[in-house]
C-alpha cells in the first residue's frame, strides 16, 4: 500500500494519458493497450507499431519516466509523421540499451547531466550510422519537457545541450560523388536493366515496380500509396498519353498531396491492365498490406535474379559479378536493384531506353 501511494504521489502533478490520439495525417491511434498501431501514411504504407514492452525489457526508466516519454509521444504522434515517431521510439530503446550499463535502475530524466549527455552522443558518433542524430532527438524531448514546464526539466540544462553541437549523418555523398556500391547506375547498367525489361523478364508484377521506379525514381512509400485514380490516360490526336499522380513523401501536410507526371506508355499500358477494385484501392494491389515498402525491394531483387543482370563495371574483369555483386573493400556485398535503401538516384540517371 505504502509503494502504491509513493507511485500516485509521484504521477499526481502529471497529467493523464489520453485514450486515443489524432495523429498528423488524420490517423486515429488508441493508446490504451501496450502497443500504439499505425500506418505509415494514412493512405497506406507500412504497419508501425510501438511496443511499449519493449522499454520496460531492461527496466531502466522509473514509472514517473515512463509516463512522460508516453506523454511525449501522444504529443508527437498529433504534431510529426509516423516515421519519425518510429525513428524516435527506436532511439529511447538504444538509449536505454545504453544506459543500462552506465546508470543504476529506475531512472528519472532529472539525473541526465552534461558528462552523461555528451558521453551518449560520442557514443553514437563513433558506433552508429546515425552518428549525432540519436543525441539530437534527446535534445528535442528534453525541450518538450521543459516546455511543458514539468519539474524533471531543467531550463538551464536545456541551454547546455543547445550548445553542444551534434553531427548528423552523411546525406548525398553517394550519389554526388557517384558511389560505385550506392550510386546511381551507369549507363550500361541502366541499359542492361533496360533490355531486360523490354525482353519481358521476371515476372509482371515485378517488372512493373522496376518500370515504375526506373522512370520516376521516387520514394518506395510513395509507390505504395498509389491509387488506381492516380493512373491518367490521355487521349490525343498524335497518341495515348499517360500521367501519375504521385504522392508527397517529404515535407507533406495533413492533406494528401500529389505531384503529376508523365510516365512512358509501356508502363501506363501495363498498369492499367494490373489494376483492379475500385479508383481508392491500390494501385500496386499485390503488394502485401503490412510491409508493402519491403516488398518493393524484394521484388527488385527477384527481379534482378530472374533477369541474370551482370554489372557493367567490376574491379576484376575477369571474373564478372552479378550486378549488385559490386566488389568493396574486398569483399561482395548483396545489394538490391534499387539505391541500396530507396531508388531515387535513378532521377539522375537518363532512362531513354524504357520511353
Amino acid at each position: 500500500m505504502l509503494n502504491a501511494a509513493r507511485r500516485i504521489s509521484r504521477l499526481s502533478d502529471l497529467s493523464p494519458l489520453p485514450a486515443s490520439v489524432l495523429s498528423f495525417d488524420g490517423q486515429l491511434v488508441d493508446t490504451t493497450p501496450e502497443i500504439w498501431r499505425f500506418r505509415s501514411s494514412l493512405d497506406g504504407g507500412k504497419r508501425i507499431a510501438l511496443h511499449w514492452a519493449q522499454q520496460d525489457e531492461l527496466n531502466i526508466l522509473s514509472p514517473r519516466a515512463r509516463h512522460l516519454l508516453k506523454l511525449y509521444f501522444a504529443d508527437r504522434i498529433a504534431r510529426k509523421k509516423a516515421r519519425t515517431i518510429e525513428n524516435d521510439f527506436r532511439m529511447f530503446l538504444r538509449l536505454q540499451e545504453w544506459l543500462h550499463s552506465r546508470t543504476q535502475p529506475q531512472v528519472e530524466w532529472a539525473d541526465l547531466n552534461e558528462g552523461l549527455v555528451r558521453s551518449f552522443l560520442q557514443h553514437g558518433v563513433e558506433h552508429t550510422a546515425d552518428k549525432g542524430n540519436d543525441f539530437s532527438r534527446l535534445r528535442t524531448f528534453y525541450r518538450w519537457g521543459v516546455a511543458r514546464q514539468y519539474r524533471d526539466f531543467d531550463p538551464a540544462f536545456l541551454d547546455i545541450l543547445l550548445s553542444i553541437t551534434a553531427v548528423g549523418n552523411a546525406k548525398g555523398h553517394s550519389v554526388r560523388f557517384r558511389d560505385v556500391v550506392r550510386g546511381p547506375f551507369s549507363p550500361d547498367e541502366l541499359m542492361m536493366i533496360s533490355r531486360a525489361i523490354q525482353k519481358g523478364l521476371g515476372t509482371v508484377q515485378d517488372r512493373a515496380v522496376v518500370m515504375l521506379h526506373l522512370e520516376l525514381g521516387h520514394n518506395p512509400n510513395a509507390s505504395v500509396r498509389l491509387r488506381n485514380s492516380d493512373l491518367i490516360r490521355y487521349e490525343t490526336k498524335s497518341g495515348v498519353a499517360w500521367q501519375l499522380d504521385v504522392p508527397r513523401v517529404k515535407k507533406r501536410i495533413p492533406r494528401r498531396e500529389t505531384k503529376r507526371r508523365p510516365i512512358s506508355g509501356a508502363l501506363g499500358s501495363l498498369l492499367e491492365s494490373m489494376q483492379e477494385g475500385t479508383p481508392d484501392e491500390p494501385l500496386l494491389h499485390w503488394l502485401p498490406a503490412s510491409n508493402p515498402e519491403a516488398a518493393i525491394n524484394l521484388a527488385m531483387r527477384r527481379f534482378a535474379q530472374a533477369a541474370d543482370l551482370i554489372a557493367a563495371a567490376v574491379e576484376d574483369e575477369r571474373a564478372p559479378v552479378p550486378l549488385f555483386h559490386r566488389h568493396t573493400y574486398g569483399r561482395r556485398r548483396r545489394l538490391p536493384l534499387s539505391y541500396r535503401r530507396n531508388p531515387r538516384p535513378y532521377r539522375y540517371a537518363k532512362c531513354e531506353g524504357l520511353r
